[in-house]
């Protein structure tokens, strides 16, 4: 811990900066959240954290417009990865249906990533409180001819042994 003669010298790092968005976005601030972002993204254009942190916050609070621009942003600047697909789909799902399963559908279509288990749990868990039988068939039809290799992590192993 900093000795009270060195507190503030340093000043806040990209960690803390994330955890001060987070914290904006958690309080339902949404507004200074983005100010704070406009602010931060400049001085850290790759911050995967204050990225996804904003990312999350315009999907669940704000404008889901915002938030598919910092996806796509996310995926072309930073590192087009499975977990920032679920984030975004997971998060989208509760504001714009169709939206996250035109998303869903790129990411089957993309040649570096593709849906794996948990993409399918987020769909199925929403498709299933929504009551829409006709998708989650669908779904589990799809998800009958997957042979994974893996649950979405790098570790390769085989699931349908």
């Amino acid at each position: 811990m900093e000795s009270s003669e060195n507190a503030g010298k340093r000043g806040f790092n990209e960690q803390m900066h994330s955890t001060l968005l987070k914290g904006l976005i958690q309080g339902a601030n949404i507004e200074a959240a983005r100010q704070l972002f406009d602010i931060l993204k400049s001085r850290y254009p790759r911050s995967a954290w204050l990225n996804t942190n904003m990312m999350v916050g315009e999907l669940t609070l704000g404008n889901v417009k915002l938030g598919e621009d910092i996806f796509n942003y996310y995926i072309k600047e930073i590192r087009n990865e499975p977990i920032i697909w679920n984030t975004f789909i997971h998060n989208l799902l509760a504001r714009d249906e169709k939206l996250a399963d035109f998303y869903f559908e790129k990411m089957k279509q993309d040649s570096q990533v593709q849906p794996n288990f948990y993409t399918y749990y987020f769909m199925l868990q929403h498709y299933r409180r929504k009551a829409k039988k006709d998708r989650l068939q669908q779904l589990v039809n799809e998800l009958a001819e997957v042979d994974w290799t893996s649950y979405g992590t790098s570790y390769s192993i085989s699931l349908k042994d």
